[in-house]
C-alpha cells in the first residue's frame, strides 16, 4: 500500500476512535437522562461519522489510481460504508422520535463495537 494510504488509514483509525469517544459521551448523557446534552453532544459525532465514511471511500479509490488496490481491505471497506451508512440512518430515525434509549442502544451495542472492530481491519 502506498505511503499516502498508509497516512489515510491511520487517519481513518483516529477518527474511529474519536467516534467511540463521542458515542460513549452521548450514551452516558442519555443514560444519565440529559436527553438535551446527549443531542448536543450527538451531532458533532454524526459529523465525525460522515468524514469517516467520506475517507473510507476516498481510500478506495485513492487505492485503485495508484493501481495498488488491495482487494482485501476495498471488500472491507465496502461493507463498512452502508454497514455505517444504515446505521447513521437508523439513529437519525430515533433522533427524530427523540427515543433516548434507541439512540443509546445503537450507540453503544451496534456503533461503538463496529468502530472498534473496524480498527483491526485497517
Amino acid at each position: 500500500m502506498p505511503k499516502g494510504n498508509g497516512r489515510a488509514s491511520q487517519d481513518i483509525k483516529a477518527i474511529m476512535a474519536e467516534g467511540e469517544k463521542e458515542a460513549e459521551q452521548v450514551v452516558n448523557a442519555l443514560r444519565l437522562g440529559e436527553g438535551e446534552q446527549g443531542f448536543n453532544l450527538l451531532v458533532p459525532l454524526i459529523d465525525t461519522l460522515q468524514d469517516l465514511v467520506y475517507m473510507l471511500g476516498q481510500l478506495i479509490i485513492n487505492t485503485r489510481e495508484d493501481g495498488q488496490s488491495n482487494t482485501l481491505t476495498n471488500a472491507i471497506i465496502a461493507i463498512m460504508i452502508p454497514d455505517l451508512n444504515a446505521l447513521l440512518k437508523e439513529i437519525l430515525t430515533a433522533m427524530a422520535a427523540r427515543d433516548y434509549v434507541l439512540i443509546a442502544d445503537l450507540l453503544e451495542y451496534e456503533l461503538a463495537v463496529k468502530l472498534n472492530e473496524w480498527q483491526h481491519y485497517l
